[in-house]
């Protein structure tokens, strides 16, 4: 970590317990969050290689309700690992908006209106919930229709 942090290898890094609390991010949440994420992410990569061997074993197509369930729910799981992420990476980095330099508390801005504020979260909101919508109606449209048909 010192030569990822200073480029040498010999420069201590400065642990948490040597920093004033109030600087502190919120350790126990950016903690869940990152491991949630890995979790899902190793989930991912375990169901992936399940599903490889029971293709070379070419018993992947027999009928097996729970796995196929698995495979439907799985993917919604990039989704959830992408979000967890973000809310470790911005939850880590509190309560800095640049570290050292700028504290989240001193980031308001006095030109920006509270109405404009909530205006645009509730537009981001409101994308944010069209766009999952159409990926669950494709998704599920997918899901409905299955595979094509295998040509001998």
């Amino acid at each position: 970590l010192s030569f990822l942090v200073h480029n040498d290898r010999s420069v201590p890094v400065t642990g948490l317990d040597k920093i004033p609390r109030p600087y502190w991010p919120p350790v126990a949440l950016s903690f869940m969050t990152y491991h949630a994420m890995v979790g899902i992410g190793m989930g991912l990569i375990g169901l992936s290689l399940l599903g490889l061997f029971l293709w070379w074993r070419g018993a992947l197509f027999v009928h097996r309700p729970w796995l196929f369930a698995l495979f439907i729910l799985s993917a919604l799981g990039p989704q959830a690992a992408n979000q967890l992420g973000w809310f470790s990476a911005e939850m880590g980095r509190q309560p800095w908006l640049v570290y050292g330099l700028l504290r989240t508390a001193d980031g308001l801005s006095k030109n920006v209106a509270a109405g404009q504020v909530l205006f645009s979260l509730f537009l981001f909101s409101a994308v944010y919930l069209l766009l999952g919508a159409a990926f669950l109606f494709l998704l599920l449209r997918e899901i409905h229709h299955g595979p094509d048909e295998r040509t001998a």
